[in-house]
């Protein structure tokens, strides 16, 4: 877990080389440096949590499909020429979904779920 959070600040650090005009990676390649591990450190997050109440449900399942999707529009940004400030604004916006889901639905989605297994 502590690697995708290593990661998240060596694609932090990429993207400040690339805007200090020390890198001649393209722009597409900077968004992956960060996006890659934060897709890593959510899926482990997904992960352990599915692990830990031994139950995959359809509403984490939706997660963890539009988070992927989030980090993929700030690439696909990068693709079509977006500044690099606008690309990694949407990739910051990915771990939103999981925090929004949770704060709208997945709270009582959750007690709901730790009750069915007699941890509620």
């Amino acid at each position: 877990m502590f690697i995708g959070v290593a990661g998240a600040g060596a694609g932090l650090h990429v993207a400040g080389l690339y805007l200090e005009h020390h890198t001649e990676i393209p722009k597409a390649t900077v968004v992956l440096a960060l996006a890659l591990p934060v897709a890593l450190y959510l899926l482990v997050v997904y992960l352990l949590h599915t692990l830990l109440l031994s139950a995959a449900d359809r509403f984490h399942l939706l997660l963890t499909a539009l988070t992927p999707a989030v980090l993929l529009a700030g690439f696909l940004l990068a693709v079509a020429a977006a500044p690099l400030a606008v690309c990694l604004i949407v990739v910051m916006l990915a771990p939103f979904v999981t925090v929004i889901g949770y704060e709208t639905l997945g709270r009582e989605h959750q007690r709901r779920m730790l009750e069915g297994i007699g941890a509620g």
